[in-house]
């Protein structure tokens, strides 16, 4: 989902599973795509809207959104509204690939603008439950993630957690039905 810009990232999953499914709103972004990645299945689509409707379930689902707020009216942050949505499109067991920022420091603040404004800290606030939303580890974050499995009847089997960037880790977590 999001698959905006291709990144050695899209074409290293694209490499490692047997077919690709690219969701991206953008069609300048998803020709781009469909050129480096000629063995992904591109689909302009809003990704919100897809995860309602879809009615394939994957093994593996990767969250490539933005770092802050974003859609038309900033209506979305990070990849929360993904959920409870995404545990339709997920096989027994699947595997989910997630963009998370547990803090970001003064040189990102200045490389991301709008990164942890008001309106996204309130966000991180409500999702994650926490009075310190600059400020979460990656094991609080899994808290919430675990909750929200069980909540859909899935249970995390393991997680682990490398960083991307200078603030955004991928959050690889492996969910599988409860029994």
């Amino acid at each position: 989902m999001f698959r905006g810009e291709v990144l050695l990232y899209t074409q290293d999953l694209a490499e490692a599973v047997a077919s690709i499914e690219a969701w991206e709103i953008d069609p300048a972004r998803c020709k781009r795509l469909a050129h480096r990645i000629p063995s992904a299945k591109v689909r302009v689509t809003d990704s919100f809207k897809e995860m309602k409707t879809c009615n394939k379930q994957f093994s593996l689902v990767s969250s490539d959104n933005h770092q802050s707020n974003f859609g038309r009216e900033k209506e979305y942050c990070e990849h929360f509204d993904i959920f409870p949505d995404i545990f339709r499109l997920v096989m027994d067991p699947a595997v989910l690939i997630l963009n998370v920022i547990p803090k970001a420091g003064p040189v990102a603040k200045r490389l991301s603008a709008d990164l942890f404004n008001d309106r996204q800290l309130a966000r991180r606030r409500e999702f994650y439950g926490t009075e310190t939303p600059e400020n979460i580890s990656i094991e609080e974050m899994m808290e919430t993630y675990a909750r929200l499995a069980r909540e859909s009847k899935f249970c995390v089997d393991w997680w682990f957690a490398r960083r991307r960037t200078l603030f955004v880790h991928f959050l690889v977590i492996s969910i599988s039905k409860i029994r």
